[in-house]
């Protein structure tokens, strides 16, 4: 579930608004910290509920940034498998 693009930071209030949403079917919560969908980068904060998994995945046209706030994960990254903790 998304919210509206009224973040442009990660920040306490920004943790707080992600946490306050409801998780969508796919186990996932979202907040914009871009202007808005035709922003050339798109931020977001993303919740992930715990033992989620996503099919492999990539970008033809932009790139992808994970920072983890907290928790963990196994991240595929072209056949290699990189586990942040």
């Amino acid at each position: 579930m998304s919210t509206s693009f009224q973040f442009e930071t990660i920040s306490p209030e920004s943790i707080q608004k992600l946490e306050s949403l409801e998780y969508s079917e796919t186990g996932t919560r979202r907040l914009c910290l871009h202007e808005g969908i035709n922003s050339d980068l798109h931020m977001m904060l993303i919740d992930i509920e715990s033992n989620t998994v996503f099919p492999a995945h990539s970008h033809q046209k932009s790139d992808e940034i994970v920072i983890l706030v907290k928790g963990e994960i196994d991240y595929i990254f072209e056949e290699h498998i990189v586990q942040l903790r």
